[in-house]
């Protein structure tokens, strides 16, 4: 049984294992015409859900996806102040990235 977790969790982005994507990208895609996916094999390595957030596919735990945005990542890295990671700066804008490493960095001298 899968554990239900919000994509956009109070404390940040929460990882979701293949399983719920495949039900999300079903959901979505029946809803616009498009392909489904049949199987855990036929999920992408990304899937965009809007401009500012993305579903990434784990390199090495393939049975989970990281949830992506310009300000952070569920990954371990991307729960790091100030730090992007590699989610966040394949799938976003540079100046998107940099935006959120200011406000960031402003946050941490204020404090």
């Amino acid at each position: 049984m899968m554990e239900e977790k919000a994509l956009l969790a109070p404390g940040g982005p929460a990882t979701q294992e293949a399983a719920a994507v495949q039900i999300l990208i079903t959901y979505i895609n029946r809803r616009h015409g498009l392909p489904v996916p049949e199987s855990d094999e036929d999920l992408p390595e990304f899937y965009r859900l809007d401009p500012g957030l993305c579903l990434a596919r784990d390199a090495k735990l393939r049975d989970v996806y990281h949830v992506a945005a310009s300000a952070g990542s569920s990954c371990s890295a991307g729960r790091k102040p100030g730090e992007p990671c590699v989610h966040s700066r394949r799938f976003f804008p540079a100046k998107e990235v940099k935006a959120f490493e200011k406000g960031v960095a402003r946050n941490v001298l204020q404090s």
